[in-house]
C-alpha cells in the first residue's frame, strides 16, 4: 500500500512533462513574432498567441487572455491638458438654457388678464349671410340682390413712331374713370340729367395734353395739345369696347404727358370719361402717335 502512494506523484509528474514542454515550445516560437506584437495566453483556448498591444489589453479587460510577454510595459495614460478659460466659457454658452417656470404660473394670472383674453377672442365666422345683407361673397360666387355693382375700368396704350416708322416711345397703364364719365353713363342708360350735352355717339374721342397733374375724380378734360381724334369704327367686345386713333404728323412738337377719353370733339361741350398721366414723351411735328384705349365693364363680384 505504501509503495502505491509513492507511485502517484511519479505518475503525475510524468503526465505533466509533455504539457510543460508544449507550453514552453509555444512560448519560444511566439518570441519570434513580428515586431509590434506581444505574447498573450488565451485562457479559453489554453494556448499562446501574438496580438497587438491594443488587442491584448482589450482581451485582458474581457477576461479572455493574459499578457505573458516579459518585454511588454503597459503605457501610462496621457494626462488630459487642462482647458483654458475661453474653452470653458464656450462650453457654458453651448449648454441649453432651461427657463424656470413656476408650477403655479397659470394660477397666478390676474382676473383682468383672463377677462381681456376672453373679450378679444374673435367671433366664430357665420356660415351664410342673410339675403338682405350687403356683405359681398367671394368673386365668382352666385350673385344676390343688393350685393353686386358695376365696375368700369380702362387700359390705355400710347406708341410714338418717327417719320421712318421706327418706334421711339411706348407707354401703357390703367386709367382713372372720372365722376363726369360715370354720370354720363347714367344719363345715356337711364335718361337722367347729371351731365351736360352728353353725346348719343358715346365716348369715341381721344386727346393728348401737356399737363403732368395726377388724375382726379373731378377732372373734366386734358390740357389739350393738337386736335382730338375720333374712332369712327369702335371695336365692341363682350363687356366693353376698344377705341383706336392715330395722329400722323399732326400734333406738332411738344412733350405730351396726359391722355383723355371724351364723348365730343369740342372741349366746351364734351364729357370726360377717363384720364391718365405718363412720364413726358417728347414728340416732333413729323412723328406719328397711336393711342389704343380698352374699356371693360364687370360685375363687382368678379362674375
Amino acid at each position: 500500500m505504501r509503495k502505491s502512494l509513492l507511485l502517484i506523484p511519479l505518475i503525475f509528474s510524468i503526465a505533466l512533462v509533455p504539457f510543460l514542454q508544449t507550453s514552453f515550445s509555444q512560448t519560444q516560437e511566439l518570441e519570434e513574432c513580428r515586431d509590434g506584437l506581444i505574447i498573450v495566453y488565451l485562457t479559453n483556448a489554453k494556448t499562446f498567441s501574438c496580438k497587438s498591444p491594443d488587442t491584448a489589453e482589450r482581451w485582458v479587460e474581457l477576461g479572455l487572455a493574459e499578457i505573458v510577454d516579459p518585454s511588454y510595459v503597459k503605457p501610462e495614460p496621457i494626462p488630459e491638458e487642462p482647458k483654458s478659460i475661453l474653452e470653458k466659457i464656450e462650453e457654458k454658452k453651448s449648454d441649453p438654457v432651461i427657463p424656470f417656470v413656476s408650477p403655479n404660473a397659470v394660477e397666478h394670472r390676474s382676473e383682468t388678464a383672463v377677462t381681456k383674453q376672453e373679450e378679444n377672442k374673435p367671433e366664430p365666422p357665420t356660415s351664410n349671410a342673410p339675403d338682405h345683407s350687403n356683405a359681398n361673397d367671394l368673386p365668382g360666387t352666385p350673385r344676390k340682390v343688393g350685393q353686386q355693382g358695376v365696375l368700369a375700368t380702362g387700359y390705355v396704350v400710347i406708341d410714338v413712331y418717327d417719320q421712318n416708322g421706327n418706334k421711339k416711345f411706348h407707354r401703357e397703364d390703367h386709367n382713372l374713370v372720372v365722376d363726369n364719365g360715370l354720370e354720363t353713363l347714367a344719363d345715356l342708360a337711364f335718361g337722367t340729367s347729371h351731365s351736360t350735352g352728353e353725346s348719343a355717339g358715346g365716348f369715341t374721342w381721344i386727346s393728348v395734353g401737356t399737363s403732368g397733374t395726377a388724375p382726379a375724380a373731378g377732372d373734366t378734360d386734358c390740357t389739350q395739345h393738337g386736335a382730338k381724334k375720333q374712332d369712327a369704327s369702335v371695336t365692341n367686345t363682350a363687356l366693353g369696347a376698344v377705341i383706336n386713333v392715330s395722329w400722323v404728323a399732326e400734333l406738332g412738337a411738344a412733350t405730351i404727358q396726359e391722355i383723355c377719353l371724351t364723348d365730343s370733339g369740342t372741349a366746351a361741350t364734351g364729357n370726360l370719361f377717363s384720364r391718365q398721366v405718363y412720364t413726358g414723351i417728347p414728340i416732333l411735328a413729323s412723328d406719328t402717335v397711336n393711342a389704343e384705349w380698352t374699356i371693360t365693364f364687370a360685375d363687382s363680384n368678379g362674375t
